[in-house]
């Protein structure tokens, strides 16, 4: 059956409801209206493709304007983001007309030299270009007070639990601090901080509130932790997640002080990170992993092989 084509639009910012409507079905979640508002705040329209059907979206593609550090430089790039095509529309060449001038527009306009995204389905973009450009690993384990991880230095520092939104300069610098020296991190202005800190309950997963733990050394806050919990019970008493979101320090102590304490939460007995870079620098040597059969190797070294339920690279 022969369908007709239709036209490829940039939205304005009013079409902003329509596309979350879209995205939601795409994506198998419900915004609600904090998560909507959020997610409102980041939105580009004059970056974004939308196609529509009778009135309403079924197609959409969009991009935000970041720079992301690479070795050695940070560079603009094109975040290409909100990529979703309608059930009812699979299979009538809309994403590929979406991603085809999504391209030629950022490479006519000259400004970016790179594109990149997280692929919810990788083996869907090679064929627009795109290749495996970092790895990370999701780190599941005990939350135990039997780690292997060195003591902290006496006197390396304090620790303090903090309102996040309040913190953000706090956190911003810290970041700033970190960021040219991570490839694959993109600059967080104070627009995309609202977006990072902003704390929906649908985005919580059961869990509390989004927490801060912030790591103050001679010259103020070194490291900082964004981190939430899940309350847990069975028949033996307490099983409690720890839920982490990010660990940034400009210090190896600061970064194993904030580590040793999200492993030592009372009332649990797991924890979770989603986002572990494969050299993420759990102690000083872990500074100097590149590889990531190096970084899972040191992660089992620091947490017990026995220890760990899962340590997925993705």
């Amino acid at each position: 059956m022969t369908h007709p084509v239709p036209d490829v639009q940039v939205p304005v910012a009013s079409d902003f409801n329509e596309i979350a409507d879209l995205m939601g079905d795409a994506f198998h979640n419900a915004f609600d209206t904090d998560a909507r508002e959020a997610e409102r705040g980041i939105f580009e329209p004059d970056r974004s493709l939308l196609v529509r059907d009778g009135g309403r979206p079924v197609a959409h593609a969009s991009a935000f304007t970041r720079t992301l550090t690479v070795p050695g430089a940070t560079v603009a790039a094109a975040h290409v983001t909100m990529v979703a095509v309608a059930v009812t529309h699979r299979r009538r060449g809309l994403l590929s007309r979406l991603m085809g001038r999504q391209l030629r527009e950022i490479y006519d306009t000259g400004r970016e030299p790179v594109a990149v995204l997280w692929a919810s389905e990788g083996r869907i973009y090679p064929r627009f270009g795109y290749g495996l450009a970092a790895q990370r690993l999701v780190v599941e384990c005990p939350a135990t007070a039997e780690l292997r991880l060195p003591e902290p230095a006496s006197g390396a520092g304090t620790l303090r639990l903090a309102d996040p939104v309040a913190s953000q300069p706090e956190l911003a610098r810290v970041y700033d601090r970190v960021r040219p020296h991570r490839p694959g991190w993109s600059d967080r202005d104070e627009r995309w901080w609202r977006y990072v800190l902003a704390d929906p309950t649908a985005w919580r997963g059961g869990a509390t509130p989004r927490r801060a733990l912030l790591h103050e050394g001679p010259d103020g806050v070194d490291g900082y932790a964004l981190w939430r919990t899940r309350e847990e019970w069975d028949q033996r008493g307490p099983r409690g997640q720890v839920r982490v979101d990010e660990v940034v320090a400009t210090d190896p102590e600061a970064y194993l002080a904030l580590w040793r304490t999200l492993f030592s939460v009372d009332l649990t007995r797991q924890l979770s990170c989603g986002r572990v870079a494969v050299d993420e620098v759990i102690d000083e040597r872990t500074a100097r992993q590149s590889s990531e059969e190096q970084a899972v190797q040191l992660l089992r070294e620091a947490f017990g092989a026995e220890k760990i339920d899962e340590v997925d690279a993705r």
